[in-house]
């Protein structure tokens, strides 16, 4: 067994445990509280303001990485941060518009 393997399950309290006790583990983490209402079909969070849950994977070639690096380097920003400030009010836009082409 190699050291990393050794210190994970050191880590996570399964030093000298065997396969129940990791299925148990698991089985505990996959469990929902018993508190939370299951969440109803759709989307319930729409506040544009709420914490980012998630995320997507942006392929850019190396020129696009350039501009990208160059323009969040002037703003003083992360590099997603300066794409999350350009392209989500650009879509909001464009949302807006379709919307009233659908009118």
């Amino acid at each position: 067994m190699s050291m990393n393997s050794e210190r994970l399950k050191r880590t996570m309290g399964l030093v000298g445990s065997g396969l129940a006790e990791l299925k148990t583990l698991t089985d505990r983490a996959l469990e929902r509280p018993e508190d939370k209402e299951p969440e109803p079909e759709g989307r319930t969070d729409m506040d544009p303001e709420s914490k980012p849950t998630t995320g997507i994977v942006l392929r850019l070639n190396e020129y696009q990485m350039e501009i990208l690096r160059y323009v969040a380097d002037a703003d003083g920003r992360s590099m997603q941060k300066t794409l999350k400030r350009i392209v989500i009010p650009e879509l909001e836009d464009r949302a807006r518009r379709i919307e009233e082409e659908e009118e």
